[in-house]
């Protein structure tokens, strides 16, 4: 968060604002979700619905206001309401993917196809460490999905589902 608001003064003292307003949203952005976090109680959070797949385009614009850029692509063939279990273990499974990582840029990739949700993750290099691929499994195989790593950065999780039809759409 402070590098993103040393990005922006930056900006800012260069007189570009476009890029400063940027900054700022950025900046912003982030610091909610800190609150967000430091604000609820323990109480609370059991109480609050768990995020699904909808909620994809938050958990990218939190990734992007630290610093790292992001992005979703779900094909048509995802349905809007997936079973509750698989749609609560992607997200999941997404958000752990994106808290691995560095500062290099990140890629998920949403279909299904043959009754199986597939999430494609590249750039995503310490998921190949066997902590996270530990964490990425159990959580898969409540469902029993599939987890493999390769080639290089990319992670592919597969979780078995009723398949819909289409083509690509950015998030």
């Amino acid at each position: 968060m402070l590098a993103r608001t040393a990005d922006m003064v930056a900006e800012a003292e260069a007189g570009r604002l476009d890029a400063t307003a940027e900054r700022a949203r950025e900046a912003l952005a982030a610091m909610r979700a800190l609150l967000d976090t430091v604000r609820e109680g323990e109480a609370e959070r059991e109480l609050r619905p768990q995020p699904t797949l909808q909620a994809l385009d938050l958990l990218a614009r939190q990734c992007r206001a630290t610093g790292r850029e992001v992005r979703i692509r779900l094909t048509d063939r995802v349905p809007d309401h997936l079973p509750t279990a698989v749609d609560l273990a992607a997200y999941h499974a997404a958000e752990t993917l994106l808290a691995t990582g560095d500062d290099q840029p990140a890629v998920l990739e949403l279909d299904t196809a043959e009754d199986t949700l597939t999430i494609t993750a590249t750039g995503i290099a310490p998921a190949a460490h066997p902590a996270v691929r530990e964490r990425l499994a159990a959580r898969l195989a409540v469902l029993e999905g599939t987890l493999s790593t390769g080639p290089a950065d990319t992670v592919r999780l597969r979780l078995p589902l009723t398949a819909g039809g289409g083509k690509e759409r950015e998030r």
